[in-house]
């Protein structure tokens, strides 16, 4: 993975998984996306920005599962995902060292409180040949605008970091919290309506209901109905 001979992810296998509580549909082949990095043998061939990885949808969290090596314990931000949302606004989310990320080798005890403060867990553990325990990470973020479509997220390297790090975004998962009441907010003309589920706002049909023609004489009494 980042060009370290046996010192790799093998036992990562790809395809539909649930890990740590979370789905997500890992490609087969080359499917991480992988940064520009100094350390090692070919890294620094490797993009410092991957742009627009598509999501088009609203959410209320996104679950990023990455992986990071060649990083020390020095502190401080490592990489950054950038959320864009369909109206033009963003935000950038920085990712520290310790806290939203840290090297596979690690042990997680060791930044076992500062993991529980940002929302990270060991989504993943696994060995190879030159290590037993490697782990992946997910990072569990809050949307502050979950009315908001999510257009895109952008993948970023950090320059004050020297670029030590090779960082991998393994798989995104975005998702809403639903919960088992709903509420109404508005009516969709005469056949069905429009209900706040827990953040989300969805569009419910009248089932074997068509709702009246416009031209009935009785639509606009049945609209104030």
């Amino acid at each position: 993975w980042s060009n370290q001979g046996e010192n790799d992810m093998r036992a990562f296998k790809p395809g539909p998984q649930k890990l740590n509580g979370v789905d997500y549909t890992v490609a087969a082949g080359k499917s991480a996306i992988a940064l520009f990095s100094k350390s090692g043998m070919g890294n620094m061939e490797l993009p410092k920005e991957v742009k627009g990885i598509k999501v088009d949808a609203k959410a209320d969290m996104l679950f990023f599962l990455h992986v990071a090596s060649y990083l020390g314990g020095t502190p401080g931000v490592v990489c950054h995902y950038h959320v864009n949302y369909a109206d033009g606004t963003d935000v950038d989310i920085p990712l520290e060292n310790g806290k939203q990320i840290f090297d596979w080798w690690s042990d997680p005890m060791r930044y076992a409180d500062d993991m529980a403060r940002c929302s990270t867990t060991v989504a993943w553990r696994g060995d190879n040949p030159m290590k037993k325990g490697l782990v992946a990470l997910c990072y569990e973020w809050a949307n502050p605008h979950p009315e908001k479509e999510i257009k895109s997220v952008d993948f970023l390297t950090e320059a004050k970091s020297n670029y030590e790090a090779v960082v991998f975004l393994v798989g995104l998962t975005a998702a809403t919290a639903q919960g088992n009441e709903g509420v109404v907010q508005d009516i969709i003309g005469t056949s069905g309506v429009k209900v706040k589920i827990g953040t989300q706002l969805k569009d419910v049909y009248y089932i074997g209901v068509v709702g009246i023609d416009k031209s009935n004489p009785y639509y606009e009494k049945a609209l104030a109905a």
